[in-house]
């Protein structure tokens, strides 16, 4: 018996060196770590520029400051020449993309602008009661626009691969000198206007409130303008399929363009 007493107490000694020693390997790799390092939560410093990672993001972030600071996923100010996973732009907050990679979506909230010179957005930028949004400066977007109530829309020098959806803005739209490899769709804006757009799919512009202008498009597929108030101008158009104009008030008005069909109100234009 006083052998087998023996050997439990060496057997219990040794356990617990074995967790003295495992928790002193513990504390030690906890108090190893780099001081410097930047977790999620880091934000840009006021009006400083300096190299961070932060939420999936590595680059350089310019920031506005701690009262409207901007991280790499959630922006209240400007995102320089980083690479950021997601955006995601406050309520009442403005968001300048400059020549910043996003490799997922760009979601606006209430109230917010979104400013996107030079961007590359592997996703989608999607705005809904939004103040404005701003599509400029080469700004490469691999999804779709969709713009839905109340924000003022302008696109200018740019490529969408997917849909340019404008829904119920209430308020202008421009788009001109771009590509959209999608449809285009507007419908119940203040006024639109389209210049100089290369457009794959269809072109559809729909009970709109204000004035229409359609100047120098290349449609891929069929463009549709119906149920619109306050004029349409249609100049020197070109539509691979069908030009269909119908239930306008006025009727649209203009000249030079070229469809494969014209129909309606459109048939003399």
């Amino acid at each position: 018996m006083s052998i087998h007493a023996s050997q439990s107490r060496r057997f219990v000694q040794s356990i617990a060196t074995a967790g003295v020693v495992a928790l002193s390997l513990t504390i030690t790799a906890c108090g190893s770590e780099s001081p410097t390092s930047v977790d999620g939560a880091s934000t840009a410093a006021a009006g400083s520029t300096g190299s961070a990672t932060t939420g999936g993001a590595t680059g350089t972030t310019t920031g506005t400051g701690a009262a409207g600071a901007t991280t790499a996923g959630r922006c209240n100010g400007t995102l320089a020449a980083i690479t950021v996973d997601n955006v995601f732009v406050p309520r009442g907050a403005t968001c300048t993309l400059a020549g910043t990679q996003v490799r997922g979506n760009v979601q606006v909230s209430i109230d917010g602008a979104i400013i996107a010179n030079g961007a590359r957005i592997s996703g989608s930028v999607q705005a809904e009661d939004a103040r404005s949004v701003v599509i400029a400066a080469n700004t490469n977007i691999v999804g779709d626009v969709q713009v839905k109530r109340r924000a003022t829309t302008r696109i200018e020098a740019s490529t969408i691969r997917g849909n340019l959806h404008i829904e119920e803005t209430g308020a202008s739209v421009t788009a001109s000198d771009s590509r959209v490899d999608g449809d285009v769709q507007v419908t119940k804006a203040s006024s639109a206007d389209l210049a100089r757009l290369a457009v794959r799919g269809d072109v559809h512009l729909g009970e709109n409130l204000g004035a229409r202008r359609s100047d120098a498009l290349t449609v891929g597929g069929n463009m549709q303008i119906e149920k619109n108030l306050g004029g349409v101008t249609l100049l020197g158009n070109r539509i691979t399929q069908t030009l269909e104009c119908k239930e306008n008030i006025p009727a649209p008005t203009g000249s030079g363009n070229v469809a494969n069909e014209k129909k309606e109100q459109c048939r003399a234009l």
